[in-house]
């Protein structure tokens, strides 16, 4: 939290700890090949729906309620965690992530509904479209760039596994030298 009363904040869905493990074993494996990156803890490994920035500490209750409000429309599902990828060009790669696949038009509705009641408040979100990922790593700019991208190609296919999708999590993002570390506000669980 910073001191003007503003708090800088995201709506998430925590993944299992089963893909959790297979994704820090994939991060280890690619690591040892001298890649120099910048990799996710596995504890901060999340799927964001709505990054909100700094938003008023008053605003809490409020998105509160609106997370509440979403999830009573919906009923848990499944999606399964699998690819990896890069965003940024060929020769420069700036983010290496774990895609998802099958079905997820509910996680997309889920999204958008989301976003939509949170632009309804007067909130300014991002305004880019909604790829559902995990951020697994960020590549430091100029660093073997050139090899990561051949790395990746054995593992576009591989599945970590799938993500029961329960509830959603609003987190509070605290920024160090050492890495950003989450605090949970507020948790909204779906209909069973």
């Amino acid at each position: 939290m910073n001191c003007d009363g503003y708090v800088r904040s995201f709506i998430a869905v925590e993944i299992s700890t089963a893909v959790r493990e297979k994704i820090t074993r994939f991060q280890q494996r690619i690591s040892k090949s001298g890649v120099r990156a910048s990799w996710v803890k596995p504890e901060n490994i999340h799927l964001t729906l709505a990054f909100l920035g700094d938003i008023p500490i008053k605003s809490q209750s409020i998105v509160s309620g609106l997370m509440d409000d979403v999830v009573a429309l919906y009923r848990s599902f499944k999606c399964e965690v699998k690819g990896v990828g890069y965003f940024g060009r060929e020769s420069a790669p700036r983010i290496i992530w774990a895609g998802f696949s099958g079905d997820c038009e509910k996680l997309l509705h889920l999204q958008s509904d989301l976003l939509s009641r949170l632009a309804s408040t007067g909130m300014h979100l991002e305004d880019k479209p909604f790829i559902p990922h995990l951020t697994i790593a960020r590549i430091k700019p100029q660093h073997h760039v050139y090899s990561i991208v051949p790395l990746l190609q054995p593992y576009r296919e591989m599945s970590f596994g799938s993500l029961k999708v329960h509830d959603l999590v609003f987190c509070r993002s605290e920024l160090s030298p050492v890495g950003p570390s989450y605090t949970e506000i507020h948790r909204s669980s779906f209909r069973p």
